[in-house]
């Protein structure tokens, strides 16, 4: 593994461990039947998220914290330091990626720490007439092709990551003759912007599985990309497969504006589904 790949998996394993021992991913009546028929999780297009302001908060971030490392170079009179190049022609790519997100394509699947939050079932179950359902967390993390990364809220996490990084292009430059390095740059800064976040929601403990087009590591599984219709028009999507048994799964959580035990029912009537544990909100939600 060459000495840019190793600090990938790094930079990315911060990013990631510990996993929790679950996760929960929030969704409606039709997402569930979804996932439990066809045996798939479905990854979103990064355009299409509910909020396209995330995005550009994370490419924002990461250009904010290059720019000012740019500036101290300039400020030693160092222009023509190759760290300098490496960093200034990142910096004019992700500018450039960031203004084009909608001709790239990376899709998101969204999970939370936290399986009975209100903000939750409000934003992505209907309002609570919805589904969150528990995932085991390991089978996700070892899905080739699939990083499951947390988010980050705090801005000084976000710096000293990036710093990171910095440091690491300072203490090699040798690695500058290496083929399409300052791209295999780009497409960890790229993986970065995605996992940037307001310290706003930072209620939500959010962690993504994010699928690339970019890659400089040989793929070992490519998805194919589906249509599906939303009220916007059509939404770019990939599926992940899940094992045969839905083993992933260890329970669903009833949302708190459905009837819990019509639901139960409903669920244990399909014997696939026996292994699977029911369970009710614990939140109280009034909805017209």
């Amino acid at each position: 593994m060459s000495n840019f790949n190793t600090f990938f998996h790094k930079v990315t394993k911060e990013l990631s461990y510990p996993y929790p021992g679950e996760l929960y991913h929030y969704t409606n009546s039709t997402g569930l039947l979804g996932i439990l028929d066809s045996k798939k999780l479905y990854l979103t297009d990064a355009s299409y998220l509910n909020d396209p302001d995330e995005i550009n908060h994370g490419y924002t971030n990461s250009r904010l914290i290059i720019r000012e490392e740019l500036f101290n170079i300039r400020k030693l009179f160092r222009k023509q330091d190759v760290t300098y190049k490496i960093l200034d022609g990142i910096n004019k790519k992700l500018t450039k990626y960031q203004t084009e997100l909608h001709k790239n394509y990376h899709y998101i699947g969204s999970f939370c720490e936290k399986g009975d939050l209100l903000s939750q079932w409000r934003a992505y179950s209907n309002y609570g007439k919805g589904f969150s359902i528990k995932f085991k967390t390991d089978p996700l993390s070892f899905v080739p092709s699939i990083n499951l990364l947390k988010v980050i809220y705090e801005d000084s996490k976000k710096k000293e990551i990036i710093k990171k990084i910095v440091e690491h292009i300072k203490k090699n430059p040798e690695f500058i003759k290496e083929k399409d390095l300052a791209d295999k740059y780009l497409i960890l800064f790229n993986l970065l912007s995605f996992c940037f976040k307001s310290d706003f929601f930072k209620e939500e403990k959010e962690w993504r599985l994010i699928y690339s087009e970019q890659s400089f590591i040989q793929r070992t599984m490519d998805l194919k990309v589906e249509l599906r219709p939303k009220p916007v028009g059509l939404i770019p999507y990939v599926e992940m497969p899940l094992s045969e048994k839905l083993d992933e799964i260890l329970g669903i959580i009833v949302g708190p504006s459905l009837d819990y035990k019509l639901n139960k029912k409903a669920i244990e009537s399909i014997p696939e589904y026996s292994h699977i544990n029911i369970l009710k909100s614990s939140n109280n939600l009034q909805t017209n």
